[in-house]
């Protein structure tokens, strides 16, 4: 179902061929031909299985939690991260599921997937900047994603739940905490493998000065096209808009 989550266009536009902003992070790039054409792919889908007031129907009586509609069968196939392992792991144990890369654009094409996240940031007039940058360090090292990964296991145990680490970004920590945090629950723990194996092919969504502006304006297009609120060259062209007056405000201010 297409109509939520940013990486979902993201990727059908990198996959096509497209970009969202410019290398140098001034100019929007949402109305490009590829993005357009990613986009288009999506409403296609979306009228393939529609119309759209039976699919949003449908959707707004999914359940959460344990109830959520992959758990109970509601629906055969979700596009997830790695993270939702955690939730089948909770609440279906039992469940017989697996794990693929996303589908490529067409046979030969290599693989693609997207790495997304947090990140630790120094600002540039913070004090003590050698202290805080030793702190970042630790916190992104082997030693210090265990401390904090300990932690989570206590509170997920604590809840009722199963801890699964969530990625580092790290490929070979993430093989090794992997290993140390095996569930047995048998189809959880072959997920890791996947998703490990994806990151030779990860891209990740374009560093912005105004980045609320451009990730708004993307899912605000995706909503928009595959609801058929707007054409995808509408709705690319008016979101573009917007997301290129925040990048020339953003840029004006800074230092």
């Amino acid at each position: 179902h297409t109509e939520e989550g940013q990486a979902h266009f993201h990727i059908f536009g990198w996959q096509a061929g497209g970009s969202f902003q410019s290398a140098d992070g001034k100019k929007a790039t949402l109305t490009l031909g590829p993005n357009q054409e990613g986009l288009e792919f999506m409403t296609n889908l979306m009228k393939d299985i529609g119309p759209w007031d039976s699919l949003k129907a449908y959707r707004d009586s999914w359940g959460k939690d344990a109830q959520q509609a992959f758990l109970v069968g509601q629906l055969g196939m979700v596009y997830q991260t790695n993270n939702y392992i955690s939730t089948v792991a909770r609440f279906r144990p039992d469940m017989k599921f697996g794990a693929a890369p996303p589908p490529v654009k067409k046979a030969g094409d290599k693989q693609m997937t997207w790495s997304g996240g947090f990140s630790f940031v120094v600002t540039r007039d913070a004090k003590d900047q050698d202290v805080t940058w030793e702190l970042v360090k630790f916190l992104s090292s082997e030693e210090g994603f265990a401390a904090g990964f300990a932690g989570d296991e206590g509170r997920a145990k604590g809840s009722g739940g199963v801890f699964v680490p969530p990625m580092t970004g790290q490929p070979e920590l993430d093989k090794k905490m992997f290993a140390k945090y095996k569930t047995n629950i048998v189809d959880v723990d072959k997920v890791p493998d996947t998703a490990v194996s994806l990151m030779q092919f990860t891209r990740f969504r374009e560093l912005s000065i105004a980045a609320q502006y451009l990730w708004d304006g993307i899912k605000k297009s995706q909503v928009e096209a595959i609801s058929l609120a707007k054409s995808s060259t509408q709705t690319l062209g008016e979101n573009n808009t917007v997301v290129q007056k925040a990048l020339d405000d953003a840029w004006a201010t800074a230092k």
